[in-house]
Order: C-alpha cells, then structure tokens, then sequence
C-alpha cells in the first residue's frame, strides 16, 4: 500500500472519529452564545393563510410548554441534554431528521398520557412573543379552558399517533405535538434544521401545521311501518339527500329495508351548519306514505337531527316493483371497490 493511500485512509479514520463525538456541528457565521436570552412567537397555523388564522384566532388556541432538554455547548459543537421527565428520550443527531416526529411523539406520550406532569409554561396566547432560556422544547396546543383535547388517531395503515384537537364553529384542527430548539436557525428547503449555515436566531417565530377537517354532526331518519305484507316480501323504501355547502349542491340517496311492521333508523353524518332536506322517492310495494314526504334538518355539533317518516300498507293500490338496491363505493388497497346494498341502516 502507497504511502499518499495509507494517508487518506488514516485521514478518514480521524474525521469519522471527530463526526461520531460530535453530536452536531455548530455551521455557523458567529458562535453559538447559550447565555443569551431567546424569544419565541408560536402562531396557531401559517399566516399566509389568513381564513384559518382568523378562524383559530377566534378558538382562543393557547399553547403549553414543556422543556424536554437543556442545550450544551463545547467549542464547536453543541448538543441536547434531557431533563426529567424526558431523560429517557433518545435525540437523533439531526434536528431534520424524520425521527424527530417520533421523538416529539414519545415526548408528548410522557406528559399527556397522565396527571403528574405540568408544563413549564401554561396557556401561552398564540401570536405572544414569550422569553425563554436556550433549551429543547415540546409545544402542545389547545384550546384554553378545554380539558378533553388530547386524542389518539390512527391512519390507513394502522399507525396511532397522539394528537390534540381544537374544534371552531364548523372545522375540527388536529395538532400533532411539536419539537423546538432555542436559539434555532432559518429554515433551508422548508425544514428548520440546527445544523443549517448561517446564524443562530434567538428571537424565533414558528408556524403550527394543524389539519384541518370540517366538523360532521349526525342525522337520523327514522321510518316507521305500520303495517307489513308478507305477501310481497320485503319492503325497500328510498330517500334523497340534498343540501348545500361551500357554494356546492351535493344529493346523495339512502335506502331503509323492513322484512316485518315497526320502526328503523338509519344515521347519515353530513358537514355541520348544511340545512338537509329529505324525500322519500320510493315507498315500496303497495306501501303509501302517512304525511309528509319530506323533510328538512339543521345540522349541528354535539346535537342529533331527526326528520320522521310514516308508512302503511294500502290493499287497494297495485303492485308498484320490488326492491332497490344502492351501490356502495369503497377506496383501499390502491383501488375503488363496489358493495351492493339493499338497505343503508346495515353500513
């Protein structure tokens, strides 16, 4: 082996040394300062989005601050310590790392899954500006004066993740529990990364990325039949659902089947605020409606709304066809699937 190769092998064995005992290198213009004072401002969601800020603004969206590490500094380099109730945590060695989610996760499982723990800073007004020594933190948003916010949620594939959820008049947020480090840099391809160039930035701003999903309330429709032909077999009865939302008309039909006399009710969820309106289009063989054929219901949060319809046998009207059936579509694996149904109360 050459000498200039035998160099450059020991060369590569002495970076790899200096990169495993540094936990990150501190790539900045000016050194990393841990004595100065740090700020931060959390906002409830991006402030570019201004019809989620102002719908947030008006939940009263606070967030809780837990102090999950101390920040060390040595020479160039700097790294995370964790404190209790975090020490046993393990930190990635890159701030950008995917992992950190799942440190935030195991962060936020620790504190708010039980009574004994209490955040450092309480109920902190979203768009405040606060100060705080240098530190990693875990931030956790809710709405103040709410005490039933945390929520475990599971995805497609089975994964269940921690959340916390802030309702508004019409929209359900879901905030998944963050990580920051005091002080911080600016963000490269999106992603505030410690180990960014540039330099460090004691009076920080950040930007929550909640999800946002609109608020469903449920309504019943319930179908009484008084009387039942066995002579005919089942008796199908079909409804239309029309309503309006965001400027759009949406209809939607709904089928209750009875094999004997008595009554059924079948639940439909539908965006909270619509104004529904129900018509039952199909009454079956030799059945007639008792009233009205249609009805109409506010939907809202936390209340159930009901539309009632009545049906009896009429001997004297013919035979007016069978049954229905109502194709249900399904989307998993990659692709859409059908079910035929012959009564939506079975879903």
């Amino acid at each position: 082996m050459n000498i200039r190769r035998l160099l450059a092998i020991l060369l590569a064995v002495v970076l790899s040394t200096l990169l495993a005992t540094q936990i990150w290198a501190a790539a900045a213009n000016e050194p990393l300062d841990l004595n100065r004072q740090c700020w931060l401002t959390v906002n409830p969601c991006s402030t570019s989005d201004k019809e989620m800020l102002e719908d947030l603004s008006g939940a009263d969206v606070v967030v809780d601050l837990y102090k999950v590490a101390d920040m060390k500094a040595e020479q160039n380099s700097y790294s995370f310590e964790t404190i209790k109730p975090f020490d046993l945590l393990k930190i990635p060695q890159d701030i950008a790392d995917d992992r950190w989610a799942e440190v935030a996760q195991s962060a936020a499982n620790t504190v708010l899954t039980s009574d004994t723990y209490t955040p450092d800073q309480k109920d902190i007004k979203t768009g405040t500006k606060i100060e705080l020594q240098s530190g990693l933190y875990l931030l956790v948003a809710h709405k103040k004066g709410d005490t039933d916010y945390v929520r475990t949620v599971t995805d497609e594939d089975g994964n269940s993740r921690t959340v916390t959820q802030v309702r508004t008049g019409k929209h359900l947020y879901t905030f998944a529990p963050e990580l920051v480090s005091l002080p911080s840099k600016l963000p490269e391809n999106g992603v505030i990364n410690t180990a960014n160039p540039g330099d460090w930035i004691y009076d920080l701003e950040v930007n929550l990325k909640p999800e946002l999903n609109d608020l469903k309330g449920k309504l019943e429709i319930v179908k009484t039949l008084r009387t039942f032909d066995t002579a005919y077999g089942s008796a199908t009865f079909v409804f239309q659902l029309d309503w309006d939302e965001n400027g759009k008309h949406y209809s939607d039909v709904r089928t209750i089947t009875f094999s004997s006399s008595g009554k059924q009710v079948l639940t439909v969820e539908l965006p909270v605020g619509v104004t529904i309106t129900v018509t039952e289009i199909y009454s079956g063989a030799k059945y007639e409606i008792v009233g009205s054929a249609e009805g109409t219901a506010v939907i809202e949060a936390d209340e159930v709304a009901r539309v009632e319809f009545v049906n009896d046998y009429d001997e004297d009207s013919p035979p007016n066809g069978g049954g229905t059936i109502t194709n249900k579509f399904t989307f998993s694996d990659g692709e859409w699937h059908v079910t035929q149904q012959v009564d939506s109360t079975e879903e």
